[in-house]
């Protein structure tokens, strides 16, 4: 096996919520495991994403 052993999580920052979560789940397929609203400000807030 390589020196690449696998991937823990990945952090995207990004300036539109609801169109990068839509890209996220319906373009590449992945499905929302959770999501946190850290505050009022779309800005804050986090979804968590799996791969299958």
């Amino acid at each position: 096996m390589g020196p690449f052993r696998g991937l823990h999580h990945v952090a995207v920052i990004c300036s539109d919520y609801q169109r990068s979560r839509a890209f996220y789940t319906e373009t590449l397929g992945l499905t929302v495991n959770g999501r946190v609203k850290v505050s009022q400000r779309a800005a804050q807030n986090v979804a968590t994403l799996g791969l299958g």
